[in-house]
């Protein structure tokens, strides 16, 4: 099998992420594709025909708006991401060019939610032989049409991810010395039969030939020199990190979405053809050399007994294309709400719970879920090959994506719980912090430590009657209790140090590695 070849389960997905870059891209590459979504009519005689055919479709980008809605929803509380001091240098470049934490995960996110694959890397750059001093590890991204072929093998009776064959674009100047040119390359990972992790290219020779580079790469531990037995490569999806691709969260909604494509090309069509009135006349001898003209100013003497009229479109026809429309356009609106919804029912047992959700598309909750854990564990990865603390390392996404604050009542009830003891300083701050009421950035032990130093009047000393509970029992709103799991946010402007929370800011990117 030659390394340009593709995993089955590839196969089967690459139609349907195809179809959803397509979708992405708008208008333009709906067209440019043509026959893939909107085959010709019978009565198109030429391509001409059938290009205009095309262009009197009207595209609606329900899917890149509410992917859009959706990332925003995501990321409107910037991910918890917790480093060791090694790590701390990648905070503003995880990505070796330039990308932040927030930027690299908010893009592999969308790729997750759209197509429901991506894949991470841990790289490291080459040893300049002082490990202390080299640079940390980082992550490359690649799409899903990027990860072309895997492969698992039994190495000491387990399991392993043994072989992954990843394409990448490389850039070289071209030979006249001005721009580029890029070629196709192949990277390979693969552990060698005693087990060890090394990698090697495939690349075009002049002829445009694949060749083996017969140099293998040894990626070692930076502390102590050890060679890795294991691939650092994470594979993301919408509900694991299962490496078969999984079902495009947004599939249905790409497939609705060219449904309104192709009923807007008939409807404009139809609209285009029947918009103008036809002039008919009868009674008229066809051997008499009359020339009729449309104007206001022009009177057509008919000969007697003749009669003319205008032909016009009448029927239902158009009105079912219409109806049509309106009724993808609703179901696309059901489907983007169906994905907000929260599968969670405490009235169901975890089995029935399974069963039900076996055959439904992954909600924006698992897909954050999911994202979390795979951005933890090629984090963790990275803190593992210059042997830090694994545990220590986190990235949680936001999953709470009810907007706005909490209300003026609520948070009188929520002062009044703290002010009787019925929550902790750790609670109350975590409640604060879900409320939206303190400052966006801070931990939770930021937040606790600034209530410690500088106390609100009601819950500091300042009243004696407040210290005595002299708000009453009884005020309006009810506090929310922190639950395990719950998420914690900071700011996009990096505030970190060891051990707390690392963001930074930036904008969705794409990376094709």
């Amino acid at each position: 099998m030659p390394v340009t070849d593709f995993h089955e389960s590839y196969l089967a997905r690459l139609p349907e992420w195809q179809m959803i870059n397509d979708c992405l891209a708008g208008r333009a590459a709906m067209i440019r594709a043509g026959k893939v979504y909107v085959p010709p009519l019978s009565g198109h005689k030429n391509d001409l025909e059938y290009q205009q055919y095309l262009q009197r479709g009207s595209w609606y980008g329900a899917l890149a708006k509410t992917a859009a809605a959706f990332i925003g929803q995501i990321y409107r509380r910037t991910p918890v991401v917790t480093l060791t001091p090694r790590l701390l240098t990648r905070e503003d470049n995880v990505d070796n060019l330039g990308s932040s934490i927030y930027t690299f995960t908010k893009n592999a996110t969308f790729d997750v939610l759209t197509k429901g694959r991506y894949g991470l890397l841990v790289d490291m750059e080459p040893d300049n032989g002082d490990r202390t001093m080299t640079p940390a590890p980082f992550m490359a991204g690649y799409n899903a049409e990027s990860i072309r072929n895997w492969r698992y093998r039994v190495i000491r009776g387990v399991p392993k991810l043994d072989q992954v064959i990843l394409q990448e674009i490389v850039e070289t100047p071209a030979s006249d010395g001005y721009g580029s040119v890029r070629q196709p390359r192949f990277r390979v990972l693969e552990l060698d039969a005693e087990g060890y992790y090394n990698v090697h290219f495939w690349y075009h020779d002049r002829d445009g030939q694949f060749l083996q580079d017969p140099r293998r790469i040894y990626p070692r531990l930076k502390i102590g020199g050890e060679p890795i037995d294991y691939i650092p490569f994470v594979f993301m999806g919408p509900r694991s990190m299962d490496p078969n691709p999984q079902q495009p969260p947004m599939l249905a909604m790409a497939e609705a979405n060219i449904d309104f494509w192709r009923f807007s090309i008939d409807l404009n069509s139809g609209l285009h053809r029947t918009a103008f009135p036809v002039p008919w006349i009868q009674g008229v001898n066809p051997q008499d050399q009359h020339q009729f003209f449309i104007s206001e100013s022009i009177i057509w003497l008919l000969p007697a007994g003749a009669s003319a009229e205008y032909l016009e479109f009448r029927g239902d026809g158009l009105q079912s294309l219409e109806r049509a429309l309106e009724r993808v356009e609703r179901y696309m609106a059901k489907l983007g709400a169906q994905m907000l919804e929260d599968k969670k029912r405490v009235t169901e047992t975890a089995e029935a719970l399974n069963m039900r959700s076996s055959g439904e598309t992954a909600s924006l909750a698992d897909i954050a879920m999911s994202c979390s854990e795979s951005f933890t564990a090629a984090l963790r990865m990275m803190a593992g090959l210059v042997d830090d603390d694994v545990d220590a390392v986190q990235c949680t996404l936001n999953t709470d994506f009810e907007a706005g604050g909490m209300s003026s009542q609520d948070l009188l009830g929520l002062v009044t719980a703290r002010t009787q003891g019925l929550l902790t300083m750790e609670d109350y701050a975590w409640n604060l912090q879900r409320g939206e009421i303190v400052r966006p950035g801070q931990s939770l032990e930021e937040i606790v430590d600034n209530l410690e130093k500088e106390k609100p009047v009601l819950l500091g000393s300042a009243d004696p009657a407040v210290r005595a509970g002299g708000i009453p029992a009884t005020a309006p709103g009810q506090p929310m209790m922190r639950q395990p799991g719950g998420v914690q946010t900071s700011a996009k402007t990096p505030r970190v140090t060891s051990g707390t929370t690392a963001t930074s800011n930036g904008s969705q990117a794409t990376d094709n590695r």
